[in-house]
């Protein structure tokens, strides 16, 4: 029973793992065939324009490459700032707790008294929530 329970919650973590170890195998290979066809391009640019104006396009290209990324950053936090926070979740509704007081209340009020009870109360809370799901022929976003 311990054991199972055990595997179980360390399944996901020896699956992320194994992930991580496949995307170092497959970094470590693409780095290195990326160190190379710079260096490529540098011995190219070297012949045809000669060492320093080789240096100077290939820091150009790595500059206007950050640039780009930084950039991309920028917009994307400026997204992430204007939406609008997430709605909290409910977690009482999932507690214990919760769950055997209600189903406590409803053996002592009885299943009969309690439905219009509730439904009254859904009533309410919809209309005290002001319809918060709607969006009245706009874009919710």
């Amino acid at each position: 029973m311990l054991n199972s329970l055990i595997s179980e919650l360390t399944s996901p973590l020896k699956d992320a793992l194994k992930l991580a170890g496949w995307g170092v195998a497959a970094a470590v290979p693409a780095g290195l065939s990326f160190a190379f066809f710079v260096y490529a391009a540098f011995v190219w640019a070297e012949r045809n324009y000669g060492t320093l104006e080789a240096a100077l396009l290939l820091g150009a290209v790595f500059l206007a490459v950050a640039c780009l990324v930084v950039a991309a950053a920028m917009i994307m936090r400026r997204r992430a700032a204007q939406r609008p926070p997430p709605r909290p979740t409910v977690r009482w509704l999932t507690d214990p707790a919760v769950l055997t007081a209600g189903v406590e209340l409803v053996r002592l009020i009885g299943l009969r008294r309690i439905i219009p009870a509730v439904a009254l109360g859904a009533v309410i809370f919809g209309a005290l929530d002001g319809g918060a799901g709607r969006h009245n022929g706009r874009d919710p976003r």
